[in-house]
């Protein structure tokens, strides 16, 4: 998490001396309608210095204190001001509403409600400065939802059970969507004891394929009983039930499984050369085009895409034949399609390298906007990437953290001002690195929450040599 300015205690409560200040501020205010006070004012000359100090240290203020100064149009810098006027938003917001929850779907300000979701993001990423989070947690910012989320569909799913006798949402339409993706969420997703006992208790249907499976062997033993058979057929009465057949001849089935149906006379006969057609159209499509992963999405073939599919999901479950599965793998088949894709994303990186230089990728790159999300997507989960990948990466130079990379830039072009000139005051207007002039600015404004480390190396240049806010 970023680190805050240094804060020593709670925010002052309003002292008879910060509201004498705040009233000659107030006086300036009225009298040239700004707050700028200059540094030397001649008729006050505490006041530039009490405006000065209120700027660095805003926050130890309390919440009145700053909507006091934001209400005078106090400019606090153009970041800090306009999350300090978000902030009172909030603080509006939860006067009105008795919570800070507010929805994404909030039509009345947007811009609150995203900045409400950007807030919560920073602080799992652990870049939210430790004064704005402590500012928030002031106003009883809530900064996890999904815990009192799950609580409420829990409730819903209960109020359902009641009503239906059965816990599977999907079989009823009057079920409401999110419901139905919840309890399917429920299944993939590894959850604690707690919530596990809590579901179980209500009688929660785990492995609803076992339950579904069950109801059509049921259906299957009564065709029996009226036919004398179990060759079910498309031409029949119940095409349904002739397609569950058709999926237990091609699938594997467990032995407990395959035992019931034989019990019940079930013919296994399997349509073998169905197969090995769609494996001759997959040796073909590569052919045409390079590689047998044909994706969901692809239109000239889609049939094939879902058999592919299915492969992989044999697979994933251990049901695939090891012949079929040594035979796939020969013809250059990916199990994950998501391994497909980074091996893709990965040529192309080293394509824009070979083009560019570098390996900075601009998330917007309008050539390549899948790339350069990917780029960025590789910097989220660094530390889930697998060893080989990582090393991949760094075999091409890849930019792990461009920011620390432009500050290290900046840094060297700054030194060579130093070496050049003696000096690191660079001009305003000097034209010969306009951006260097901004960056020299950043870094006096933000030395607060700038590393021990960049402090150290920006001394021993001489950078702090005759300033005021030298951190300490």
């Amino acid at each position: 998490m970023k680190t805050a300015k240094k804060n020593g205690g709670d925010a002052p409560s309003q002292t008879k001396a910060w509201d004498e200040m705040a009233g000659l501020l107030e006086a300036f205010t009225r009298r040239f309608g700004h707050c700028r006070v200059p540094r030397h004012w001649p008729e006050e000359p505490r006041l530039a210095r009490w405006v000065q100090t209120q700027r660095l240290r805003h926050d130890r203020l309390s919440l009145d204190q700053l909507r006091r100064l934001h209400e005078l149009g106090f400019d606090f810098g153009f970041a800090e001001g306009r999350w300090i006027a978000n902030l009172l938003k909030l603080v509006r917001f939860k006067e009105s509403h008795g919570h800070c929850n507010v929805s994404s779907r909030w039509s009345r300000d947007p811009q609150l409600a995203k900045w409400v979701h950007g807030q919560r993001v920073e602080y799992r990423r652990g870049q939210l400065y430790l004064h704005r989070t402590a500012r928030l947690n002031q106003v009883g910012f809530e900064w996890n939802l999904l815990g009192k989320t799950w609580h409420q569909r829990f409730q819903e799913l209960k109020q359902f059970k009641e009503r239906y006798g059965h816990c599977r949402p999907v079989r009823e339409p009057e079920a409401t969507p999110a419901l139905q993706n919840w309890v399917g969420w429920q299944r993939k997703q590894v959850i604690s004891p707690e919530r596990k006992r809590l579901l179980d208790s209500i009688g929660f249907i785990w492995n609803p394929l076992e339950q579904v499976w069950e109801e059509w062997f049921r259906r299957l033993v009564e065709f029996k009983r009226r036919h004398g058979h179990c060759r079910v057929t498309f031409s029949s009465m119940d095409p349904a039930l002739a397609s569950w057949v058709r999926v237990q001849r091609l699938r594997p089935l467990s032995r407990e499984r395959r035992k019931r149906l034989e019990s019940v006379g079930f013919d296994f006969s399997p349509f073998r050369c169905a197969w090995e057609r769609k494996f001759q159209e997959l040796v073909a499509y590569k052919k045409r085009h390079g590689h047998p992963n044909v994706s969901l999405h692809f239109d000239e073939d889609y049939q094939l895409a879902r058999w592919l599919h299915k492969q992989r999901r044999r697979q994933t479950q251990g049901r695939l034949q090891p012949e079929r599965k040594r035979r796939l793998e020969a013809l250059g088949v990916f199990w994950r399609s998501l391994d497909f894709t980074w091996e893709q994303r990965f040529k192309e990186l080293q394509a824009f390298k070979k083009r560019f230089g570098h390996c900075r990728v601009h998330q917007r790159w309008p050539e390549n906007r899948h790339l350069g999300n990917w780029v960025r997507h590789l910097r989220d989960i660094r530390n889930r990437l697998s060893e080989a990948r990582r090393q991949k990466l760094d075999a091409i130079g890849f930019d792990w953290d461009p920011v620390a990379t432009r500050w290290e830039r900046r840094f060297e072009k700054l030194k060579a001002f130093k070496k050049k000139f003696g000096h690191c005051r660079v001009p305003t207007e000097w034209t010969g690195n306009r951006g260097l002039n901004l960056w020299v600015m950043a870094q006096k404004r933000g030395c607060a929450q700038m590393s021990p480390e960049r402090v150290r190396r920006l001394r021993e240049l001489g950078f702090w040599a005759g300033r005021r806010q030298e951190p300490s």
